[in-house]
């Protein structure tokens, strides 16, 4: 029983810093996202897999799965200047990728709910 109990403590804290860690995260909502994609004033890059991309994405959408964002920066800087609205399937992912873009300097929201929102 008292394992029990540490596992869901520990189960807790980590719920509780996620939380914490994206609280203060630039994001949008999908509906949000919708406007911004149809005003084309933004660029959205899929941080999914390859498998999760060609099931569908966002149209005109960037991909460059989360596994390899750190080593294709360079193919980003391109889009410096521009707001860029980051997705994943549920926006795990993409919180982590955003983080990533922040302290790399770029303007970036992470898209809440990802995809599956879409």
């Amino acid at each position: 029983m008292t394992i029990g109990y540490i596992v869901l403590g520990l189960l807790a804290a980590f719920i509780l810093y996620r939380a914490f860690k994206n609280k203060n995260l630039p994001s949008v909502t999908v509906s949000e996202a919708k406007s911004i994609q149809k005003a084309k004033s933004a660029l959205f890059l899929d941080v999914r897999t390859s498998g999760e991309w060609a099931s569908g994405h966002v149209q005109g959408a960037v991909h460059i799965p989360l596994q390899d964002l750190s080593s294709r920066l360079a193919e980003l800087d391109k889009y410096k200047s521009r707001e860029i609205i980051v997705y994943c399937h549920s926006g795990n992912r993409s919180s982590s990728a955003t983080q990533l873009l922040v302290k790399k300097g770029f303007k970036v929201k992470n898209m809440t709910g990802g995809y599956m929102s879409w």
